[in-house]
């Protein structure tokens, strides 16, 4: 918990000009709550900002508290103070606490001050309000809420987190077990470094989320197109949500975990897809379910290798119920369940090709689907061998460049001459309709399976 306090003659604020509070003599105080902050932590915001001596006695020390001088409060929610600016020029917000948890604690920061009977007023939670104040000196403190850890457990050695102490937090995860969640974005929760008491509560308050779909998949969402996902998604697994929420993921785990397994980690392999493609969400999503099917569709061959037939159709199928059940949009859901089915599609590319083959292999794709098709394909080339992954890139840029090249030669020269209709009915006698309309497709097809040239004359078709 983080506030800034103001020494002021006056202040007022205001939301569409219209004065919402207003202090004489007293504090300003822009306040920000930090996403682990908890109804404790709220008290002592408040006793401290009540204690404070920020007014002169007569010696001009400062010696004189809010009670002492009639002085007043202007609460102001402020989630900005949590803004990071140490990368780039954009400040990120990821420690301010959401608005459902930031509320009530602001309620209770008000309250915890009336309770003393020291006025308050208030701004608007979530409002665009504008401010005015005097400043009287200038005074202005800046207060953290410092975190006080659990007492150190010798048996544990690991790293401890920000989390408030364990009483606090089965008090905070009772009233809000939303914040599971929350403790996945970043910077996520390392599970591993956390006491073993609060993986116990934060484990147990999971089961409270059932049912909450809508808040899994909006927290996971951000989650997914944020800069460091496998964190979070680890989180998530280990404290047991994706076991809640998303069963079919933690199959893949299982089969990662097998000591006699002659396959990459596919856990670990999704993570790495997920980390390595373009932060988009459709690309991020498709990345997080393309080898969902493989735990339905392993198989043993007599030599000991491991298959996954199938897999991207079996795990295209899978996505869709999925989806189904946590109420992903339509749209995401039809490109996401498209992307899965054709993940396979581009490392299948083969430099003798012809040029009919690159045609087919991009008529046969849903629309618009072709640059995240080959952008998932490219981020789930994750081989550690020398070379390897490098080597399957450029095979698939090489399928991006002939692709471009077919269809900026299909643009420029169509597949028939213009007129050839006009001279097959003149030639062979033959009139408009269905056998015309046979015959011209059959010529185009012959064309772009380039048995006929593309854009002869007439008399090399009627030869044909």
């Amino acid at each position: 918990m983080r506030c800034v306090i103001q020494r002021v003659t006056q202040a007022e604020v205001k939301v569409n000009d219209e004065t919402v509070g207003a202090i004489g003599r007293g504090y300003l105080v822009l306040l920000a709550i930090h996403k682990t902050d908890t109804p404790a932590e709220a008290q002592r915001m408040a006793r401290k900002i009540v204690q404070l001596r920020l007014f002169p006695d007569e010696q001009g020390k400062f010696d004189r508290d809010l009670s002492t001088v009639g002085g007043g409060v202007l609460l102001v929610s402020q989630f900005t103070l949590y803004g990071d600016c140490r990368k780039g020029n954009r400040p990120s917000f990821t420690d301010s606490a959401p608005p459902d948890l930031a509320q009530p604690l602001c309620d209770a920061v008000a309250q915890g001050l009336r309770s003393t009977g020291i006025p308050v007023q208030t701004g608007v939670f979530g409002a665009h309000m504008d401010i005015t104040m005097i400043n009287n000196g200038p005074v202005t403190i800046i207060l953290d809420e410092d975190k006080k850890p659990d007492k150190p457990d010798r048996s544990d050695t690991s790293d401890r987190s920000d989390l408030p102490p364990l009483e606090d937090l089965r008090a905070l995860l009772t009233a809000m077990p939303e914040m599971v969640l929350q403790w996945s974005l970043a910077p996520a929760l390392d599970w591993d470094a956390l006491p073993s008491g609060h993986r116990t509560e934060i484990s147990s308050a999971v089961q409270a989320l059932a049912g909450r779909n809508d808040a899994f998949r909006e927290h996971l969402f951000e989650l997914l197109v944020s800069e460091s996902p496998a964190e979070g998604m680890r989180f998530l697994l280990k404290s047991g949500v994706l076991d809640l929420f998303i069963p079919e993921l933690g199959e893949t785990v299982n089969l990662s975990s097998e000591d006699d397994r002659r396959h990459k980690h596919v856990w670990d392999h999704t993570l790495q897809v997920v980390t390595q493609i373009e932060p988009r969400l459709e690309l991020r999503v498709a990345a997080l379910f393309h080898d969902i099917g493989k735990a339905k569709t392993r198989e043993f061959t007599r030599d000991g290798k491991v298959t996954f037939y199938g897999h991207d159709r079996v795990g295209a199928r899978m996505f869709r119920k999925i989806a189904a059940r946590l109420g992903f949009p339509e749209p995401l859901a039809l490109r996401v369940y498209q992307l899965v089915q054709l993940h396979l599609r581009p490392g299948q590319y083969l430099p003798s090709w012809t040029d009919s083959a690159v045609r087919r292999f991009e008529h046969e794709l849903p629309e618009g689907i072709l640059d995240d098709l080959l952008s998932l394909g490219r981020a789930d080339i994750t081989s550690k061998r020398p070379g390897r992954r490098e080597q399957a890139v450029r095979m698939i840029d090489e399928l991006d460049r002939r692709i471009h090249e077919v269809l900026e030669l299909d643009a420029r020269l169509p597949p028939l001459p213009t007129g050839l209709g006009n001279v097959l009915m003149e030639r062979l006698g033959m009139k408009p309709g269905p056998q015309l309309g046979r015959v011209m497709k059959l010529l185009i097809h012959e064309v772009e399976e380039d048995r006929l040239e593309r854009g002869a004359s007439f008399e090399y078709y009627l030869k044909n």
